[in-house]
């Protein structure tokens, strides 16, 4: 999830486990006032996205510590216990410890229900944990969140207008979750029908809608994916017209599961050359990062050269319809017997790692 959500669900989930308050005496009771812990919630919710900090070190760097150390279920606890150390007045930082808690824990969770994966396991673990029901910017959640603060504001000594945008943030993402479902089972229906027996089925959540899912089919070496919208039903939307804007150029490609359109991937080419080739520089040792990051790496495509070859890599992931943008496409490139790792930057320019 993006830093800005972020921060607003920490302000909603701190509003939401505060008491409600009738007067300032009874603030200074309960140690802190609903405003302070208002803001160490959105502060602690903000917090874990500190590791962008990587990329001064690289992309590679960056790419192996986000949603890391700062995302980890394990340590949570002990940065709950740094901000409330910081936040304390005078010495009542343990008034201030359930809110910092609730607050990196709604980061983890609104990460964990994007398809990016987090490593809530570090530092015992670098496994990467994901439920693929939200995109990562998610415009409707962000409305819930916001609706919900500013009902908060207006009714400020009850907590129950947060209460019940939280109740409406489960309820959506529950239906996100069940619109995932439908979508596995169109990408399964087309693995039985094509005779794709064992084939592993995925949907991943799509920008601007709940209703736009991209699915794909991976059998051995080979994965075959379409985008489609939930929402309709047997007849596709119109092709883009000519010089259209990017967004209608990506919405066309959005159909009805009778119309979808699958497309074949060959992982490693479609090729006996390509195939041996980019096997070979997929397995390099120096590759072992982006084999851990992909989730559906595929090849992107080969440049030969006087010195030797760069093979390009994908993540399907970050396949968007209509859109193309180089995000984490990373390759091998050979000078004589030795592989190194690179970053595709755009045409003609790679960064060594």
């Amino acid at each position: 999830m993006e830093t800005v959500t972020h921060i607003l669900s920490g302000a909603l989930v701190a509003r939401a486990i505060a008491p409600n308050v009738l007067s300032r005496d009874a603030q200074r009771k309960a140690g802190l006032t609903v405003g302070a812990a208002t803001l160490c919630g959105a502060a602690a919710a903000a917090f874990p996205d500190i590791d962008i900090v990587a990329n001064i070190f690289g992309q590679l760097t960056y790419l192996l510590n986000h949603r890391g150390i700062t995302h980890s279920l394990i340590v949570l606890p002990l940065w709950a216990l740094l901000f409330a150390l910081l936040a304390r007045q005078r010495q009542n930082w343990l008034a201030f410890y359930p809110y910092a808690f609730a607050g990196l824990l709604i980061h983890v969770l609104g990460d964990l229900i994007t398809s990016y994966g987090t490593m809530i396991l570090t530092p015992f673990s670098n496994a990467r944990f994901e439920w693929g029901t939200t995109f990562i910017f998610d415009f409707w959640l962000s409305g819930i969140i916001i609706v919900g603060l500013l009902l908060s504001w207006r009714w400020r000594h009850s907590r129950l207008p947060a209460l019940a945008a939280l109740v409406a943030v489960v309820g959506y993402i529950g239906f996100q979750a069940v619109l995932k479902e439908r979508a596995i089972d169109a990408g399964q229906a087309y693995a039985r029908t094509n005779g794709h027996n064992g084939a592993i089925v995925n949907a991943m959540p799509q920008p601007f809608s709940p209703f736009r899912w991209m699915v794909v089919v991976k059998n051995a070496d080979v994965y075959w994916y379409t985008h489609i919208n939930l929402l309709h039903q047997e007849e596709a939307l119109p092709a883009a017209a000519p010089g259209g804007g990017w967004f209608a150029r990506f919405s066309a490609n959005f159909r009805s599961v009778d119309q979808a359109l699958w497309q074949r991937v060959d992982q490693f080419g479609g090729t006996p050359q390509e195939a041996m080739l980019s096997r070979h520089a997929f397995d390099q040792p120096g590759f072992a990062f982006y084999r851990w990051f992909a989730t559906y790496p595929a090849l992107y495509r080969i440049d030969r050269n006087q010195d030797g070859h760069c093979v390009w890599f994908q993540d399907l992931r970050f396949k968007f319809p209509g859109l193309e943008r180089p995000t984490f496409r990373f390759g091998m490139c050979s000078s004589g017997n030795t592989w190194v790792p690179v970053r595709w930057v755009s045409e003609g320019v790679r960064n060594t790692l």
